[in-house]
């Protein structure tokens, strides 16, 4: 048995960027790393992936895989042996720093050709039964909410947040909302909040999903491998989140995502009110 960490960490861990794991950075970088060794024969569907407990959904229809809260403790050394004999590799000290993220692996990330042969696996993802389980019969939008104590710039303005639910709500009869610190938002009935992972990444994946509203976080990464309609981006994170190739690269998208970058909360708004695909909108 071989134990694979992709991603590490805990919720007490979030913005301690030496013990937590981005969900960026295990987006478009160690998990694309995994899967393309996969395929490669250098794993199997015996061996272990090793990640945040939220994101096991990810890997679970393509091998093994527990959450790091299993572990007692994490490897010190990209390969190391317990005395059961079992290997412990490290990918996630692929990305500890930027020297080592760009020089050693984002060259080759960045060619589309890297993965062409590995999209099947990429894309298959353990999806929830969201339209059951919300009752989705009609069009919605998505919206990701960002209230973060790590990189503030990146954060969603909650006035704004709220105004352009109030608009929204004039558009569509339900609207999701997902990002921590953001559940007073919702009512319950007709904004609606994700608790996990899962649920965000199944609801952009449904085939009723006409947008999600984003901002420069992992949250809005994860339409690159779910969402199969457009990602509304709300200009704010800084020039990282217009020029950094793992932000929303044509070369790291897998979906059928068209990618949009407003420059402002309203005139995102106004080309949802042009482009709303739902018929049945709220009287």
């Amino acid at each position: 048995m071989r134990y694979i960490f992709v991603g590490e960490g805990g919720k007490e861990d979030i913005g301690k960027t030496e013990h937590y794991t981005e969900l960026g950075w295990e987006l478009m970088v160690t998990r694309l790393a995994f899967i393309r060794d996969l395929n490669l024969g250098i794993w199997n569907k015996d061996d272990t992936v090793v990640t945040l407990s939220d994101r096991k959904f990810l890997y679970s229809k393509l091998c093994n895989v527990v959450s790091t809260s299993d572990f007692n403790s994490e490897p010190n050394d990209t390969v190391f042996h317990y005395s059961d004999g079992a290997d412990f590799i490290d990918y996630v000290k692929m990305v500890k720093t930027l020297e080592d993220l760009h020089g050693k692996y984002m060259k080759g990330l960045t060619n589309n050709y890297q993965h062409i042969s590995d999209k099947p696996q990429i894309l298959d993802i353990d999806y929830e039964d969201v339209e059951t389980k919300y009752n989705i019969k009609d069009s919605f939008v998505g919206m990701l909410v960002r209230t973060r104590g790590w990189c503030p710039e990146r954060n969603t303005n909650e006035n704004e947040a709220k105004e352009m639910l109030n608009k929204l709500l004039t558009m569509y009869k339900k609207v999701f909302i997902f990002g921590l610190g953001s559940k007073h938002l919702a009512d319950g009935e007709r904004i609606i909040y994700l608790d996990t992972l899962r649920e965000w990444a199944s609801v952009m994946h449904s085939k009723f999903c006409d947008f999600i509203i984003g901002v420069g976080s992992g949250g809005s990464m994860i339409c690159q491998l779910c969402c199969n309609s457009a990602l509304l981006l709300i200009p704010n994170g800084g020039p990282i989140c217009q020029r950094h190739p793992l932000f929303y690269s044509s070369s790291v998208t897998f979906s059928n995502l068209k990618i949009l970058l407003g420059t402002s909360s309203s005139q995102i708004l106004n080309y949802v009110e042009e482009n709303c695909k739902n018929h049945n909108k709220p009287q």
